[in-house]
């Protein structure tokens, strides 16, 4: 459990240091995201938006594909 929560945190801490560089929605390809150690099988959960858009989340930092080899980076807003 140590082990998965670890890779859980790698990626997150990786999403939001893409995410700050660009705020208003990081594109980021795939190869700057696995030189940096990202990991596609670990994720918190997932949430579809519509039929071709799929939302991978690690905590709150989340993404989905533009394209085959590129990813936008988004901030999940708290509805609370």
């Amino acid at each position: 459990m140590r082990r998965v929560n670890g890779l859980l945190m790698r990626n997150r801490k990786i999403l939001s240091d893409l995410f700050e560089v660009n705020r208003t929605g990081a594109i980021i390809p795939l190869s700057e995201l696995y030189l940096k150690g990202f990991s596609m099988a670990y994720f918190t959960h997932q949430q579809k938006r519509s039929k071709s858009k799929l939302l991978t989340y690690c905590y709150e930092y989340g993404y989905h594909f533009i394209g085959e080899d590129t990813i936008k980076i988004v901030l999940q807003f708290n509805s609370e």
